[in-house]
């Protein structure tokens, strides 16, 4: 395991992950990883509120199918 930090001007932790060997080198897991360290420094900066997510995920969730 590695330990991936963000630290902002004035040397404060802005994001601190710990990330796995695997999800370095599996394509389909770096871009995962890469996105939410994306969404996670929107929120840190203030750009992104978690609620817009948390919608936005469940927008993009199939809809159950109503027999």
């Amino acid at each position: 395991n590695r330990q991936l930090t963000v630290h902002d001007r004035l040397a404060g932790i802005t994001l601190r992950r710990t990330v796995s060997e695997r999800q370095l080198q599996e394509q389909r897991l770096l871009i995962d990883l890469v996105d939410g360290l994306h969404r996670d420094l929107q929120i840190a900066e203030g750009r992104l509120q978690p609620c817009v997510i948390a919608a936005l995920q469940q927008r993009q969730q199939p809809q159950g199918t109503f027999a």
